[in-house]
């Protein structure tokens, strides 16, 4: 995560936001973090330092990350940031709660370091693992700037990668999970992307998703959302139903 609001940490790690104030101000003293700030209405973000990342790297043991300087600080690319790290938040506590293993979240920019001449780079890629069963997931994070024939020639890409059977940055994906920020933005986007071919689509809006990141419940596939004639509500699947 390149740059965090102090509400997602307090999310992830910390039972209270008061907490995790205090903890980042004591990392903040030491150098270790520092504060982004767009907005002085807004709550910060906070990105790791160089010298926060030699302590990471020395205390994990796990392999850690290359050192990445924070994104630029504009509010259209903050807005697709704080959406994507919260999908991140959400699945990571939604596997806790669920008895489930998130083995991989690979943001968009670990993928575009990977190979930046891809043709085609997902938000993310999920891995998640419950029982014997596992379930790879290719994340749009939607924040409603870009048109559905877009979302579809993005859309035709998987479905080529598919159907030759080729692999995603090393992985497969089972289905692509639009999150959008509103259930109007799924529907509108479900409209014009069924019947689109080989691999499933499935949608989820804020804040339905971002309960438990959709794990349990929150979740629609384009046919439903697409179905004008359906009644009742449609976002009540979840991505482990079924796996095991």
């Amino acid at each position: 995560m390149r740059a965090v609001r102090t509400s997602d940490i307090a999310r992830l790690f910390f039972r209270n936001k008061r907490t995790a104030q205090k903890r980042l101000r004591r990392l903040l003293d030491g150098a270790f973090t520092r504060p982004i700030v767009t907005d002085l209405a807004a709550e910060s973000r906070w990105t790791l330092t160089r010298a926060g990342h030699a302590v990471l790297e020395e205390a994990s043991d796990d392999p850690v990350a290359p050192f990445r300087s924070a994104p630029r600080a504009d509010a259209r690319h903050f807005a697709h940031h704080d959406l994507l790290v919260a999908v991140w938040v959400s699945v990571a506590l939604g596997a806790r709660r669920s008895d489930a293993s998130l083995l991989a979240f690979r943001p968009e920019w670990a993928l575009r370091s990977e190979d930046p001449e891809a043709p085609l780079v997902p938000d993310a890629l999920i891995l998640l693992q419950k029982g014997n069963g596992e379930l790879t997931l290719a994340l749009e994070a939607d924040c409603g700037t870009e048109r559905p024939p877009i979302l579809a020639s993005k859309v035709a890409r998987y479905n080529a990668l598919t159907e030759a059977g080729s692999p995603l940055f090393g992985a497969r994906p089972d289905a692509v999970l639009f999150v959008t920020s509103t259930e109007r933005r799924a529907r509108r986007i479900a409209l014009h992307l069924r019947d689109r071919g080989a691999i499933p689509l499935i949608f989820g809006a804020v804040p339905h998703v971002l309960v438990d990141g959709g794990l349990t419940t929150g979740l629609a596939t384009a046919e439903t959302l697409g179905d004008e004639n359906a009644t009742g509500n449609p976002f009540v699947q979840g991505l482990l139903t079924g796996v095991e």
